[in-house]
């Protein structure tokens, strides 16, 4: 069995949040997030400008992300999920146990 089937938290991931977007209210949402992948051996968070051509961001409405599974190295193992609008502590834990569980589809 490998590791990652025995530890979720384990599966590698990119997570990249617009933070141009996001008003002070977000903050307690990029937390939630920020907690997410530090409990992730081989999770990865950019923030980055406004991707709003990708993201389709709505300032005040919340944040707006993609996430993408990869191996260890970095290299994507699948699909770009976008997310968002991710606009409570509520919407923000649902992304990190979709994002653990490798069910992105269920937080995009």
């Amino acid at each position: 069995m490998s590791p990652t089937a025995r530890d979720p938290r384990s599966t590698p991931f990119t997570l990249v949040v617009c933070t141009s977007c996001q008003d002070a209210a977000d903050e307690h949402v990029m937390d939630v997030l920020r907690r997410a992948v530090r409990a992730c051996s081989h999770g990865v968070m950019v923030s980055t400008g406004c991707l709003d051509r990708f993201l389709h961001c709505r300032a005040g409405r919340g944040l707006y992300a993609a996430v993408q599974p990869c191996a260890a190295d970095r290299r994507p193992t699948g699909a770009v999920v976008r997310l968002g609008p991710i606009a409570s502590r509520t919407d923000a834990e649902t992304v990190a146990e979709s994002t653990y569980r490798r069910d992105l589809q269920a937080c995009g």
